[in-house]
């Protein structure tokens, strides 16, 4: 059995797509950016929401032949009915297998779209959380071995830049409504059973809003597991 190897291809409002790779075998997440020339077998793609930064190729991916998983509220919302795009619902007894090392359970996450949706995925013998582009995370998890979380901002940049006028009002309230903090991931992290954890790897970073060094440092301390994000690779 490989392990696990995750890849932040890109990560931003302009697009976000990762990897699980086990061997020469990858899962894709997200479909906001085309797939690189890589040499890998993927076996599928998960898509948490509508948004163009999470699912701009998705209709390409299914024309490569990628079956891509996501909820009937965001197929709905996609406006497209390709055989490929497969539809996952909520909870343990709507998990799907991808094939016969990987199993995807979607959960319930609070953003402004149809139907979105956070990922606990089962990959040979660990646990993979991911989740990005939500308010909070209103479930705790167990068991995880690797963790693939949004930190948008931290409370003490975007307090600074609103201060500065660099931000308005609306844009702070918009970002505090539909992003978690690096203060949200903090106390995610406390609340749940990290005793297991390899690796986290940081998604969606603001180039504006986020204090990378503060925030790596931060969740290091914390945990005193590897911390990576895109500009790690």
């Amino acid at each position: 059995m490989f392990d696990n190897k995750i890849q932040i291809v890109e990560s931003s409002s302009a697009g976000n797509l990762y990897s699980i790779q086990q061997g020469n075998k990858a899962l894709l997440v997200e479909a906001g950016v085309n797939i690189p020339n890589v040499d890998w077998d993927i076996v599928g793609c998960l898509i948490s929401h509508e948004h163009k930064d999470h699912a701009k190729y998705a209709k390409k991916f299914a024309k490569y032949g990628i079956d891509c998983y996501m909820t009937e509220g965001t197929r709905n919302a996609l406006e497209d009915t390709h055989y490929r795009f497969k539809t996952i619902g909520y909870g343990y007894d709507n998990r799907i297998d991808i094939n016969e090392d990987i199993t995807v359970i979607a959960f319930e996450i609070d953003h402004d779209a149809a139907e979105p949706a956070g990922f606990l995925i089962k990959s040979g013998q660990d646990r993979i959380l991911y989740v990005s582009d939500t308010s909070h995370i209103k479930y705790k998890f167990k068991d995880l071995n690797y963790l693939m979380i949004e930190c948008n901002y931290d409370g003490e940049s975007i307090e600074k830049n609103l201060n500065e006028r660099y931000i308005d009002i609306p844009h702070k309230q918009r970002v505090q409504r539909s992003h978690l903090s690096l203060e949200m991931v903090l106390d995610f992290l406390k609340k749940n059973d990290i005793s297991k954890l390899k690796e986290i790897y940081l998604l969606h970073l603001s180039s504006t809003n986020a204090n990378i060094d503060k925030i790596v440092r931060s969740i290091k301390t914390t945990t005193g597991v590897p911390v990576y994000t895109k500009g790690d690779f």
